[in-house]
């Protein structure tokens, strides 16, 4: 997740594949006991180690379905496979690919462990309530 964050705060954005292989992302290591000499890798090659890393988080936090209830899961502060899920989508609309963020955030959505968050705001006479898609209704 980190470099996640240091590649928004850092680099400039993901626009397409073929650009983000010449952009600068950031120094990419997945050990901190090197004396290897340090350089930026490309936008590109960022991104994709922060899904491979979510990727192999997928798979060390898979639920055993059997073995959880959805109001256990729903109120728990543990990172599982569909808050990587979560994190993958973001990602996906940083890269701005697209059908990958709703590839992922559906299958967040459809675990029916989560539920959208839902709103209502009253400006005057126009109430707008919000729950998965946008609704207007006019009093």
């Amino acid at each position: 997740m980190c470099y996640s964050e240091l590649i928004k705060l850092f680099c400039n954005s993901y626009e397409s594949d073929g650009e983000a292989e010449n952009e600068l992302g950031v120094v990419l290591t997945s050990h901190y006991d090197s004396v290897d000499n340090t350089r930026r890798a490309s936008l590109k090659d960022s991104y994709q180690f922060v899904l491979d890393d979510l990727e192999l988080a997928a798979e060390y936090l898979k639920i055993d379905e059997n073995s959880v209830s959805k109001d256990d899961l729903y109120s728990t502060t543990y990172i599982n496979e569909y808050t990587v899920y979560a994190l993958r989508a973001r990602i996906a609309l940083y890269m701005k690919h697209y059908t990958e963020a709703i590839k992922y955030s559906t299958k967040v959505i459809d675990s029916g462990y989560y539920v959208l968050s839902s709103a209502s705001i009253q400006y005057g006479r126009v109430s707008i309530s919000i729950c998965g898609r946008m609704m207007l209704r006019l009093k």
